[in-house]
């Protein structure tokens, strides 16, 4: 009986140290990414972006920084405020039939469509077939694209509230919608906002196909707002067929922007299940 006891104990930590160095192969093309980047990159970045600011000159390298907030910011608000009302729908008031029982479905199916045909979409429907389109479709296609994923995200949010918590405000005299609204949806916001930000780290990296697909020839010369992913398309592009210079600084800031936003997420994440824990408690 001991022998098998140690047996097992030896087993269960060969297992565990071949976990281990999986893992760490896993991560290690990762990390050796970011070193590669920071090391190539962090001197343009600093010449063609904090340079600028401070001796006051323009930066093109910050305008698209900004552009590329402007992309996130614009887009996900459309998404968001439609997908809260899809997820509200799904989950609190067409739960019972056939759409609530299925809507979860379509919706992770949608979102798991790739974005190139949400592009083509926007491209098509959207800009009717011409380049050099405007903003607004820009925005609505990147729209288009996340309002599954976060009408997804808000139904899983909302049906992680428990029952019971429902059943009591409604017993305390407040309506379905005001349970919906300013109680099961108050508790749900953080899972709902962390989610938000893991989103925003997609989109920014997902931009340059969907802005190739819709039409962006007006920013070819990169003199204008142009949003990061796009710049280091080009750049790469023009690497390739050129022998221009590979844009290390501009993919090591949109590398940190997207890290930043991840880290936002996972932070924000562990508060929203101390509340859930609290209400199944």
């Amino acid at each position: 009986m001991i022998g098998r006891l140690c047996s097992g104990g030896r087993n269960e930590r060969i297992a565990f140290s071949i976990l281990g160095c999986v893992t760490v192969i896993s991560l290690l093309p990762f990390v050796g990414i970011m070193l590669y980047l920071l090391s190539c990159g962090w001197r343009p970045l600093g010449e063609r972006c904090v340079s600028p600011i401070l001796i006051g000159i323009e930066s093109h390298l910050l305008m698209s920084l900004l552009a590329t907030v402007y992309v996130m910011v614009g887009s996900l608000l459309i998404a968001v405020l439609l997908g809260i009302g899809v997820g509200i729908y799904l989950s609190e008031y067409a739960c019972n039939n056939l759409l609530g029982k299925r809507g979860a479905t379509v919706l992770n199916n949608l979102a798991n469509i790739p974005p190139v045909l949400y592009g083509l979409f926007g491209w098509a429907v959207l800009a009717k077939g011409n380049k050099g389109t405007s903003w607004s479709v820009i925005l609505l296609t990147l729209a288009v694209w996340m309002l599954p994923n976060m009408a997804s995200v808000t139904l899983r949010a909302l049906n992680e509230i428990p029952p019971a918590f429902r059943r009591e405000s409604q017993a305390l005299g407040a309506t379905r919608w005001q349970t919906s609204l300013y109680a099961v949806l108050r508790f749900a916001k953080g899972r709902i906002i962390s989610d938000f930000f893991k989103a925003s780290a997609r989109l920014i990296g997902e931009t340059a196909p969907l802005l190739v697909l819709i039409g962006v020839e007006p920013w070819g010369d990169l003199s204008g707002s142009t949003p990061l992913a796009y710049r280091v398309y080009v750049l790469l592009v023009g690497h390739m067929r050129r022998n221009q210079t590979i844009p290390y600084g501009a993919a090591l800031l949109l590398l940190v922007v997207a890290l930043c936003l991840q880290l936002i997420g996972l932070l924000i994440e562990p508060a929203q299940q101390e509340d859930i824990d609290y209400l199944g408690n």
